[in-house]
């Protein structure tokens, strides 16, 4: 089910906001769910506001996590998660 909330974002931020920054995109203002089609039929019988709920969880950890990638350190040199 999250999968295809996770494609579906993925599909409607590239074809309808890809002039906009991930690290700028608000849920409330830039998805419209609306125009959104989920596959999965669980997914479909969400109300609007618990679909919104979960992108909101998914886009907030993505903005997140690339807020930290310039201080998490990839050198192989580094013990696994040490942060410079």
């Amino acid at each position: 089910m999250d999968s295809d909330l996770l494609r579906e974002m993925d599909r409607y931020a590239k074809s309808s906001l890809a002039d906009k920054d991930i690290k700028n995109l608000k849920v409330k203002d830039d998805f419209k769910i609306a125009d959104m089609t989920f596959k999965n039929p669980k997914l479909k019988k969400l109300s609007e506001n618990v679909k919104r709920k979960r992108m909101e969880l998914y886009l907030s950890f993505n903005q997140m996590f690339l807020n930290l990638m310039p201080y998490i350190s990839l050198d192989d040199k580094l013990s696994t998660g040490d942060m410079t």
